[in-house]
């Protein structure tokens, strides 16, 4: 689960709701009857998403999807599969006197 915590969208859903709840009992506990609705919660929060997304980008240069998986190949389907073989590529190699050409550094041919 802490692998979760090193991609920016997350961190920035995180922060944004920590921020969110924070200001929400700040204004429960305020005694003037300023009360906002939803949808100044759900602006708030966007904001504070976007923005905090914004930097976290600007600061690491990268922006992914969260994944669960951790890396490496899926696991199989079955327990019969077993991958494709495939045959060794076969290359032919040129001998280094047919390819390179000898140069006279006195006094070069263009």
């Amino acid at each position: 689960m802490f692998h979760l915590l090193k991609n920016n969208i997350v961190i920035s859903s995180l922060v944004s709701i920590a921020v969110i709840v924070f200001i929400y009992f700040q204004n429960c506990s305020n005694k003037e009857q300023t009360k906002h609705g939803l949808v100044f919660y759900v602006r708030l929060f966007a904001l504070l998403f976007v923005l905090l997304l914004c930097v976290l980008y600007f600061k690491t240069g990268e922006l992914k999807l969260p994944t669960l998986q951790q890396g490496g190949a899926p696991p199989p389907l079955n327990n019969f599969y077993t991958p494709p073989v495939v045959a060794p590529v076969q290359t032919h190699t040129l001998p280094v006197s047919s390819v390179l050409k000898p140069v006279n550094l006195n006094s070069p041919s263009f």
